[in-house]
């Protein structure tokens, strides 16, 4: 899992590293993201819209409170319950799940804003349960740094080859996009590409 760097530059590890220690340092977090989703028939998916992380100190399980909203969908947890509101049907819902989840959020509509890479950790690759990235490599920029992360195939989910680029501010360690490109073992292709401000 090592990956190469100069006398002078940081490895993928240590750039990995210092973004981690940046989030876990964190206690407000506010960015407006635009996404794009395009999948292997040509659809193309749009999605823009603004999410805040909030630190819990007082709360392991969920160490923020989130709140993401996109054009019509808006999602609010505060570190016990989770509620979704549809503003064009000008409905809400409450999440109601025993055991909610990080995982679960980032999915709902509205809470998709939620950038996934602040929730959780990158860490290597753990065979028992087949999570994590068998590589790193890191390009520097002027102002940022380009973070490469390649995963293992996963038959479980269908997964031929995945590889994520995070850019991040050099100044913050803070993501300033992210490019995810997945294959499946069908043939089938997408690719996310999120940008933040």
């Amino acid at each position: 899992m090592a990956s190469s760097a100069t006398a002078q530059s940081l490895s993928g590890e240590e750039v990995l590293a210092k973004f981690q220690e940046a989030i876990n340092t964190l206690s407000t977090l506010y960015y407006t993201t635009n996404t794009v989703d395009t999948f292997s028939n040509g659809e193309t998916r749009q999605n823009s819209g603004e999410a805040m992380l909030l630190r819990d100190p007082l709360n392991q399980q969920f160490p923020f409170k989130l709140y993401g909203k996109d054009r019509y969908n808006e999602f609010i947890f505060d570190g016990k319950q989770a509620i979704m509101i549809y503003h064009n049907k000008k409905e809400f819902e409450f999440w109601t799940r025993s055991e909610p989840h990080y995982r679960t959020f980032v999915g709902l509509l509205g809470g998709q804003m939620l950038m996934y890479e602040l929730l959780f950790p990158e860490t290597p690759f753990d065979p028992e349960t087949g999570i994590g990235y068998t590589k790193l490599s890191v390009q520097e920029l002027a102002n940022e740094y380009i973070l490469t992360l390649y995963y293992p195939k996963n038959d479980l989910f269908g997964i031929l080859t995945r590889v994520k680029k995070l850019t991040l501010d050099k100044k913050n360690w803070i993501p300033i996009s992210c490019y995810h490109k997945i294959e499946g073992t069908d043939g089938e292709k997408q690719v996310d590409i999120r940008y933040n401000t």
